[in-house]
């Protein structure tokens, strides 16, 4: 089965409204409260591509999905894929970070959105050790593919996201999402800090001054307690 049978399969005009629908979701200018996009018809892409096209290999099923993925950027065709990825041959898990890489250096934030979130939650939130795939990510990356990686790193250890905010401190155009970086990575549920490295890291930061009473309650939280333990009281799997 390939992209044409599977647009064939649920209407044209659906796939078309559906399309449209997931980009527009995807830009900030129309949702500047970043409300997901949801439909059932991901659901039974997924199903298509990974139940009902048999006659493909796992390369081409991951080369199908991810040109779907442009035309309806959503998590749902992503959920899935962690569990699916163990079974994948060497070439077909080197296809999958490349296609990931490759939209990513796009800066599109219809597409870079769910898969941010995709990293967050499952990858760098599942895996003791994810130093393969980051550094995939991050060789030879353009800023729009380093801002996503700065969006996604909240989960990621912290000795793989500390060069990234070494290499970036000095510019202070990066210093928001370096900040939001940090941010999350203290109050997301599986967040990875280092208190003593971030606070050097936060009192280097030009910060907007709508955010200064939070970035001195944060600082000041970070003053306190284990050196590795987030705000939810889970210690870094990366601390020695």
């Amino acid at each position: 089965m390939d992209k044409q049978q599977i647009i064939e399969q649920i209407s044209l005009e659906l796939y078309t409204l559906e399309s449209e629908d997931a980009h527009w979701f995807g830009s900030e200018a129309n949702n500047p409260n970043q409300l997901w996009y949801s439909s059932d018809l991901a659901h039974t892409i997924d199903d298509l591509i990974w139940d009902e096209s048999n006659g493909l290999t796992n390369l081409q099923k991951v080369q199908l999905l991810f040109s779907i993925y442009e035309d309806l950027p959503c998590y749902t065709l992503l959920s899935l894929n962690w569990s699916r990825y163990q079974q994948f041959d060497g070439a077909t898990q080197e296809l999958y970070w490349s296609e990931v890489r490759r939209i990513l250096l796009q800066g599109k934030l219809a597409w870079s959105g769910p898969l941010e979130y995709h990293l967050t939650t499952d990858w760098f939130e599942l895996c003791d050790n994810c130093q393969d795939i980051w550094n995939r990510l991050t060789h030879n990356p353009n800023s729009a593919l380093l801002a996503s990686i700065l969006n996604s790193s909240a989960t990621a250890a912290w000795y793989l996201k500390a060069p990234i905010y070494a290499q970036l401190i000095a510019d202070p155009h990066w210093h928001p999402a370096i900040y939001q970086s940090l941010y999350a990575s203290y109050y997301a549920l599986y967040g990875q800090i280092d208190k003593h490295e971030a606070l050097v890291l936060l009192q280097g930061l030009v910060v907007d001054e709508s955010r200064q009473t939070e970035l001195a309650t944060l600082i000041r939280k970070l003053q306190t307690g284990d050196r590795y333990t987030n705000s939810a009281g889970v210690k870094g799997l990366q601390a020695t």
